[in-house]
């Protein structure tokens, strides 16, 4: 439970927040939030004061604060969800709320070295389902893995069960992904853990079924959710829209304009310690020289061809597919020809009703169908 007196996140880190987005709005001058995510790391570290402090600052950076709509989202590990936590985030104007679950296994939990136990998962979903979900305004979000070590069928089901049982209008089902040099993956290859591909698929497709059947539909590759209930911070990605990330490690991409911030927390703090809030504010230093040239981060103009590929990737993750009249005001050609759709790529998966095209409100849209999407990777290369 997040702390209101010790502070597990330094106050150098959140003042060094404010400073990179005083400084980003006051690049790219956006006029108010559309949406608001909290997150990367574990944000329910912070103390209720961070929070609030947060997302006053938040507002206030921008002429139009949250709209009135506005989706605001924290992320927070089962360990920290408690009754005055949930207040706390209500209080401030949080209105959705992702909770990293993975699993409801004790072995697999410890194996993991999880902070939080199964008694206390269940107990933060217990809390979620009074306190949270059963207000109308509030949504809730958790993710899942499938395959993970040493879980079984029914152990995996069981945590798909729990989460629906908790009120959850959206979940992220993933698949285990083992990267290499981590403690996961060096424990696979001494044998001291199971990894199976086939576990894998197996119980993502029988979790897929189960959330399907309660109504949460497969609406991106690895989320699904309630109609009407989709995560629409992760869509603006997924359409490659404009956003803002700040934070150690974070991205942000407006325009053609890309940039990734150190994930060294210590860099990230040395680059923002030596400038205060006003020059932060102005964008540059003393001399006219750009302030963010002074922070250790990588930065990325997104070339045409590049931006193009991106948005065919990441619009085919979505079951609504991409629009041809939208590709064709962003790049000004024509979808179907860019994709194969009458005699070639597109055609010949729609033959194989792995894809499919259909009409809403006079545009025409491209997709890929469910088992079509759980081969995008092959239909992307091959694009």
């Amino acid at each position: 439970m997040p702390s209101t007196d010790k502070e597990a996140v330094p106050y150098s880190y959140l003042a060094a927040l404010k400073k990179e987005l005083a400084c980003r709005c006051e690049l790219y001058n956006p006029y108010a939030w559309k949406t608001v995510y909290i997150g990367g790391g574990t944000p329910s570290l912070m103390s209720y004061r961070q929070i609030e402090e947060l997302l006053a600052f938040v507002k206030e950076s921008l002429p139009g604060g949250l709209t009135e709509d506005c989706e605001v989202t924290i992320e927070a590990n089962p360990a920290d969800i408690c009754p005055e936590f949930l207040e706390t985030i209500a209080a401030v104007g949080i209105n959705r709320l992702s909770v990293g679950v993975q699993c409801v296994s004790e072995q697999v939990l410890e194996f993991l070295g999880r902070r939080a136990d199964a008694a206390t998962v269940t107990s933060a979903l217990d809390c979620i389902k009074a306190l949270w979900t059963k207000d109308v305004g509030r949504r809730f979000s958790a993710d899942l893995i499938s395959g993970l070590p040493f879980l079984s069928d029914e152990e995996f089901l069981s945590g798909v069960s729990t989460v629906l049982d908790s009120g959850a209008d959206h979940v992220s089902l993933y698949s285990l992904m083992l990267e290499e040099n981590t403690p996961l993956w060096r424990q696979v290859r001494a044998g001291k853990a199971p990894y199976s591909a086939e576990d894998i698929d197996r119980q993502w497709f029988l979790g897929r079924e189960m959330l399907e059947k309660a109504g949460i539909m497969q609406y991106e590759v690895s989320n699904f959710a309630r109609p009407g209930f989709e995560s629409r911070h992760n869509t603006v990605y997924w359409h490659m829209d404009n956003f803002i990330g700040i934070g150690a490690g974070a991205s942000g991409t407006v325009g053609n304009e890309r940039w990734t911030g150190s994930c060294s927390i210590h860099d990230y703090l040395s680059g923002w310690q030596g400038i205060d809030a006003a020059e932060a504010s102005t964008g540059s230093l003393s001399g006219g020289k750009s302030l963010i040239e002074q922070i250790p981060q990588e930065e990325e103009i997104l070339d045409e061809r590049t931006r193009e590929y991106e948005f065919l990737m990441m619009g085919f993750r979505l079951r609504a597919g991409v629009s041809s009249s939208e590709y064709k005001r962003r790049f000004g050609g024509d979808l179907s020809e860019r994709i194969g759709g009458e005699k070639g790529l597109f055609a010949d998966w729609e033959k194989k009703d792995l894809a499919f095209r259909y009409e809403r409100a006079g545009e025409t849209f491209f997709s890929l169908t469910g088992e079509g999407l759980m081969l995008l990777n092959r239909f992307l290369v091959n694009l």
